[in-house]
């Protein structure tokens, strides 16, 4: 899960804005990885992980 969120944020963070990037990086670091990071990512598919940090 951890390498999917890492190569998941740095495809969106040429989009948004700058504040936005850094809620979602801050989000991510704070409740994501934390939560799911150690686990395989084909036991929560992205609706789980997505969910957790408000975006779709």
């Amino acid at each position: 899960m951890a390498g999917a969120m890492t190569e998941w944020f740095e495809s969106v963070s040429d989009g948004p804005s700058p504040t936005t990037v850094q809620g979602y990086e801050g989000r991510m670091r704070r409740q994501i990885l934390p939560a799911f990071g150690e686990l395989a990512l084909t036991r929560y598919p992205p609706p789980t992980w997505i969910d957790c940090i408000g975006i779709s």
